[in-house]
């Protein structure tokens, strides 16, 4: 909303305000022109907007009594006539905001005044620049009728690209009806530590905002109003199958859901961890009714159904002990720093391409297990509390830089890529620190 800041006066002051306001505007376009231009960005160019506030503007020369139309106005013809504004731009800019430009605001308007009080005249005004709303949300509205109305305008008029709900999270930063805006606040439930620099921060579940005009939650009135599905609340504040350890532990936090889609996400990734894939999904949630209720839910006995190798999974024989892409580069490391102190290789001969965490890991990670004989349980000898994971070769071939870090890998030949597939996270090399001991 640069109305609103460049300068705070821009919309209340006098009339250099909108001006001061404009140049801004068009020199910061000007710029990221000049951005693409250096970087020999081409091709299919993304397009930009500047979104207004929806106040009137009594400072700008047109449409001084309408909401946001002043300041888009204003900036349309500072767009087309730069000089005007005491700017000479490097680039043309005029015909980039022709080609790329789309107008935008925010308001918490009833959607019934959208129409006149807005859209007729930049309709009339503005015929060749589509408009949205970046920010919307009513809050005393009955979301599911008021969205419905602002979707119909949207659909009637071409110019009209719809709107931007506001906003996902409570914004508790912010103080009175500031906060009145978000689908979700916090619930009690610490979904995990997040460690980041030298602070630890807690990361806590999400819990749908109840929306009393709508009569359901705020996060399932949007979701209705935009044709969606509702939100499943029972497992936002739960531990989730995802990401508990794959232990006794981490199973009980599942079973005592009571939920078998839960308990078959926990099953999934820990056939996953095992190198294998699901070839009946029928087959595995008969499984799970089984393994996960009574007095037969236990982690053993899970452990013990899947590694007998039942028919309705398949076992990869390629599969590789690698560096899990889901966990954080911190815990990564310290599980590096214990292999290297218990491998029969040595670390300080890793290659220098293999340049990450992630990829130092795969190279420590699927030698050491490389080395180990005898009877081998990857939930054991390549877990490293979920800093590795034994994947499959469909799972860790669709990184790229497999081939060079992981043992064993090149020589495997091209394979589709699986769901769930092991991507290489883009990461500034690391150096010794990362192969310190934990």
């Amino acid at each position: 909303e640069p109305d609103l800041k460049m300068p705070p006066t821009a919309t209340t002051g006098g009339p250099e305000g909108p001006e001061q306001m404009v140049r801004a505007l068009i020199s910061g376009f000007d710029a990221m022109l000049d951005a693409e231009n250096d970087l020999g960005v081409h091709g299919h160019l993304v397009n930009f907007t500047a979104t207004f506030s929806y106040a009137i503007c009594g400072a700008c020369n047109t449409f001084s009594d309408k909401p946001a139309l002043g300041q888009i106005a204003v900036l349309d013809d500072a767009m087309r006539n730069p000089s005007k504004y005491g700017y000479e731009p490097k680039n043309d800019i005029s015909a980039a905001y022709l080609a790329r430009f789309t107008h935008s605001f925010n308001t918490q308007n009833p959607a019934t005044d959208l129409q006149h009080q807005f859209l007729d005249d930049y309709v009339a005004n503005f015929p060749g620049t589509p408009v949205y709303i970046g920010e919307y949300h009513r809050v005393p509205a009955n979301q599911t009728e008021d969205l419905a109305v602002i979707f119909s305008i949207a659909e009637a008029e071409p110019l009209f690209l719809g709107i931007s709900f506001f906003q996902y999270q409570v914004a508790y930063w912010k103080e009175g009806s500031e906060m009145e805006f978000g689908m979700f606040g916090f619930g009690d439930y610490v979904v995990q530590d997040m460690p980041y620099f030298s602070k630890t921060y807690k990361i806590f579940c999400l819990d749908p905002v109840d929306h009393a005009p709508s009569g359901m939650t705020m996060p399932d009135a949007v979701a209705r109003a935009f044709g969606g599905e509702a939100v499943d609340t029972s497992v936002l504040c739960v531990p989730n199958p995802l990401g508990v350890n794959l232990t006794q532990d981490g199973f009980e936090q599942i079973v005592v859901q009571e939920s078998i889609a839960q308990a078959e996400l926990f099953v999934q990734r820990m056939i996953h961890h095992m190198g294998a894939t699901v070839n009946d999904k029928v087959a595995l949630r008969d499984a799970v009714k089984v393994l996960a209720q009574g007095n037969d839910a236990t982690f053993s006995n899970l452990a013990a159904t899947l590694g007998s190798k039942p028919v309705w999974l398949d076992f990869d024989s390629k599969a590789k002990c690698v560096a899990n892409r889901n966990v954080a580069p911190s815990a990564i490391g310290q599980a590096i720093g214990w292999t290297c102190q218990h491998a029969g290789f040595s670390c300080d001969d890793i290659p220098a391409h293999c340049n990450n965490t992630y990829r130092i890991g795969d190279y420590v990670f699927s030698r050491y297990y490389g080395e180990l004989r005898g009877y081998i349980n990857p939930l054991v000898s390549c877990y490293s509390d979920g800093a590795a994971v034994y994947a499959t070769s469909r799972r860790f071939l669709a990184n790229g830089w497999a081939r060079q870090c992981v043992q064993g890998a090149g020589d495997l030949p091209e394979q589709s890529t699986e769901v769930g597939a092991l991507q290489d996270v883009v990461l500034p090399p690391v150096g010794d620190v990362a192969r310190a001991s934990p």
